[in-house]
């Protein structure tokens, strides 16, 4: 991994929260969104939604909201220092070739399945900025690996609803 130009702080929720904002920030400087955004919008907007939308405020997760692609799409390979519950969350949703049982996984962690499905809710809005033929065959893709999901009772309205729209706007 490339030197990170800062200093990594662990001492507070807050600064565990900024640390993780600031090292995706930076982890993901390079990169853009398919309708060209900068990338860290995905993250913030995956944080925005567990923390605001869905009202969950834990600090681990947050963080880990910010960090969710870190490992699977940049040179970032080791977030030693962060919670342990924030390293562990990352780690179920980082995507590998040798995870058989990724969605079950991610089903069986309440906490997990929160942070895929705002991931989710911010991949089909972002959806809604590219061709209509990507944006819904991403929605019938959610609905075949997240079907379960639609219908939970906290993330199943607000994942429907994101689906819907790419299905018929």
């Amino acid at each position: 991994m490339n030197e990170v130009p800062f200093q990594l702080l662990f001492e507070t929720p807050t600064a565990v929260v900024r640390t993780a904002y600031l090292l995706a920030t930076w982890a993901h400087r390079d990169q853009r969104r398919k309708h060209g955004a900068p990338y860290i919008e995905h993250p913030i907007a995956v944080a925005w939604i567990v923390t605001d939308m869905l009202g969950f405020d834990r600090y681990e997760i947050t963080a880990a909201a910010f960090l969710h692609d870190v490992l699977e799409d940049t040179e970032v390979s080791d977030l030693s220092g962060f919670p342990a519950r924030t390293i562990e969350l990352v780690e179920l949703l980082t995507k590998r070739p040798e995870k058989t049982d990724y969605w079950e996984a991610i089903w069986n962690d309440p906490d997990a399945r929160l942070l895929k499905a705002a991931d989710r809710i911010a991949n089909l809005t972002d959806a809604l900025l590219v061709d209509v033929s990507f944006r819904r065959r991403y929605a019938r893709l959610t609905r075949r690996d997240m079907a379960r999901w639609l219908a939970e009772p906290v993330i199943g309205p607000p994942l429907t609803a994101a689906v819907e729209r790419c299905e018929h706007e």
